[in-house]
């Protein structure tokens, strides 16, 4: 996502782990199979976030360095 300058990282802007991005992915399968509930969380989130990323503690988060 080089071109948009947009970056998964932790909330504290960390880079992520193996360990991270397999919870993720698998929270978002979760999210996915739900009909796409996990994802329509982000409209009812204070801090738009979806559900796979809240309890991965992840997020997209544009590049401001470059």
């Amino acid at each position: 996502m080089k071109t948009w300058k947009v970056k998964l990282q932790t909330i504290d802007r960390q880079s992520i782990t193996w360990r991270i991005a397999l919870k993720r992915f698998f929270l978002a399968i979760i999210s996915w199979g739900t009909l796409g509930l996990g994802v329509l969380w982000k409209l009812i989130d204070k801090n738009q976030q979806t559900f796979h990323d809240n309890f991965s503690e992840t997020g997209l988060f544009f590049d401001t360095n470059s």
